[in-house]
């Protein structure tokens, strides 16, 4: 009967140390996956940023080949936010803002895109940012340099 006992306890014992090990080894998988798909994860986004940094080197070498080169606008680059050119140039003469139709697109979240802002520079030219309702992320887009600029919206 002894041996029996023993021989129960000994084989609940080894099958509770087995399932330990187990649970573990699969603790241990699971952490590798998570880190896997982590380390994926961040490989992505640096190709996203990559791609991003490309296409905004490529608007920005278009947006200057326009421009004479005694610009005022040439300091200014694509994806500036507006405190940063009104840092760089100045206060401007007058702003204007107006909707776009990304204002109606029906899954827009966020409004990305649905307002444009437009800087007018007196005798300069002026300066276009695309962002959201409530002038939320707006960011550079487009210059015109423009010497015969009067300063405000002529018409709509």
């Amino acid at each position: 009967m002894n041996l029996r006992i023993l021989t129960t306890l000994s084989l609940l014992l080894l099958s509770t140390m087995t399932g330990c090990r187990t649970a573990e080894e699969k603790e241990q998988a699971r952490a590798e996956k998570e880190r896997q798909k982590q380390e994926q994860r961040a490989e992505k986004e640096r190709r996203r940023d990559a791609e991003r940094q490309q296409k905004d080197a490529e608007r920005d070498a278009a947006m200057h080949a326009k421009l004479p080169g005694n610009s005022p606008f040439l300091v200014l680059h694509v994806r500036m936010r507006e405190g940063e050119v009104l840092a760089l140039l100045g206060e401007p003469t007058s702003r204007d803002s107006r909707q776009t139709g990304a204002e109606y697109i029906p899954f827009n979240f966020g409004g990305r895109g649905s307002v444009q802002t437009t800087w007018f520079y007196k005798g300069k030219g002026r300066v276009v940012f695309l962002g959201a309702t409530g002038g939320v992320d707006n960011s550079l887009v487009d210059v015109v340099d423009d010497p015969n600029e009067v300063g405000y919206a002529t018409s709509r």
